[in-house]
């Protein structure tokens, strides 16, 4: 069941992603190619894991960006969907927190308005830790505390997160390749939503050092990616 939903949601990231993402025929060739050649990206769309989730939210939150971001009930929706992404997986604020609060600051005149559009946002999140804190006992997923709580020094730590990265350039260069691509792009550009996004892929990487990667290669680096 979880294979057929991950490969049902994978299918359906790459139509959102063809459908309203792509500017072009060219850009939707491009994007096909891309995602069929990326080691890591089809590893996980196929695995089980919340990876499939996470990259279909990720689409659904960029193509409300691209299509309807203009008034405070755009950003209520796209609020929505930003907070089920983090509900799925509590590191993709990181990716989602600068481009919705580009967005927000664009409606910046409607102040209040604006509060009250971006509260759906925090609704699914407080009322899973409502429910976590009361059933489990812990705000925060056991993987937490079990994986980062182990007393490892802060060098080793870091050590190992850039040898996750490097591993990531040896076994799988596309998924590096176009992360770098898609940091760099936005700012030659010069467009600032997009480089909104290219400050959440760095926090995100930076997020993944920090912690010293992961023991599934590739696993933390496919949102990044679609991302890019």
């Amino acid at each position: 069941t979880s294979l057929t939903l991950s490969i049902v949601l994978s299918v359906a990231t790459l139509a959102v992603l063809l459908a309203y993402v792509a500017v072009d025929r060219m850009a939707s060739l491009l994007a096909i190619v891309i995602v069929v050649l990326d080691k890591a990206f089809v590893d996980y769309s196929t695995s089980g894991l919340e990876n499939p989730l996470t990259h279909f939210l990720l689409i659904v939150f960029f193509a409300l960006v691209f299509h309807s971001a203009r008034t405070t009930r755009d950003l209520a929706r796209l609020s929505l969907v930003a907070g089920l992404a983090v509900l799925n997986r509590f590191d993709i604020l990181l990716l989602v927190a600068p481009p919705l609060l580009f967005v927000a600051f664009k409606l910046r005149h409607h102040r209040w308005r604006v509060i009250v559009a971006m509260l759906p946002a925090l609704a699914p999140f407080v009322l899973w830790e409502i429910f976590a804190v009361v059933f489990y006992g812990f705000p925060l997923p056991n993987t937490y505390y079990a994986k980062l709580s182990t007393g490892v020094s802060r060098i080793e730590q870091l050590h190992q997160g850039l040898l996750y990265i490097l591993q990531s350039v040896d076994t799988d260069p596309l998924t590096v390749a176009v992360i770098l691509v898609g940091l760099v792009l936005p700012w030659l550009r010069r467009d600032r939503f997009l480089i909104s996004v290219t400050i959440g892929i760095l926090l995100y990487l930076l997020y993944i050092v920090n912690i010293g990667g992961d023991f599934m290669m590739g696993r933390f680096l496919t949102a990044p990616f679609l991302c890019a």
